[in-house]
């Protein structure tokens, strides 16, 4: 991603709140406070699936090694830990609203589903495979659990509700902290415009 499309991307970001204000729904991103220390959750950028989450956590394997059923150009994606829930499956999001198959997540543009169609149409040039990033396994939460979350304030830093566009949330380039950085200092801008 270029640093102009990133510039552009980032305008693209929408403060949905923090704390226990914070608006929490399918296919916006919650961003973990500096003081978050759980393994999964530190320095992380949550998509929300269905209050589950997919943090941004690099396995180091790609997903036709782990999946022979995956193959083509896909199959050289990389397989990201969504967490340690799950029971040892692995779950393909994507921004191909072409694909007609798949169920889209809120309104993100992220849609969840439809490997033999995203297979079908990267092999054939009609989406790229930076469209689709696979996750193996997720976390889950209660809601009391995410409401406790979102009650702790330290230091007046808490997490953050915020609407981010398809391109970030699957964009491979990003790692887990470089992803969390970029999207506490567009935080950081939104505060500061108050």
């Amino acid at each position: 991603m270029t640093d102009s499309s990133s510039d552009a991307i980032s305008a693209k970001v929408r403060y949905l709140g923090s704390g226990p204000d914070a608006i929490i729904r399918p296919g916006v991103v919650l961003v973990s406070p500096v003081h978050e220390y759980d393994h999964f959750l530190m320095k992380a950028a949550v998509f929300v699936y269905a209050i589950g989450l997919d943090d941004n956590e690099d396995m180091v394997i790609r997903v036709g090694e782990m999946s022979p059923n995956v193959m083509g150009n896909l199959s050289q994606n990389m397989l990201y830990r969504g967490g340690n829930s799950g029971s040892d499956t692995a779950m393909m999001l994507h921004s191909a609203s072409s694909l007609q198959s798949g169920e889209m997540i809120g309104n993100s543009g992220i849609y969840e589903g439809g490997i033999v169609s995203a297979m079908e149409a990267a092999d054939a040039g009609i989406i790229s495979p930076n469209n689709c990033k696979f996750f193996f396994n997720y976390m889950q939460f209660r809601e009391l659990e995410i409401d406790d979350m979102f009650a702790t304030v330290e230091d007046g830093d808490a997490w953050v509700s915020l609407e981010v566009p398809s391109e970030y949330v699957l964009d491979s380039d990003l790692d887990r902290g470089a992803m969390w950085s970029k999207l506490r200092n567009k935080i950081r801008e939104f505060r500061q415009s108050k």
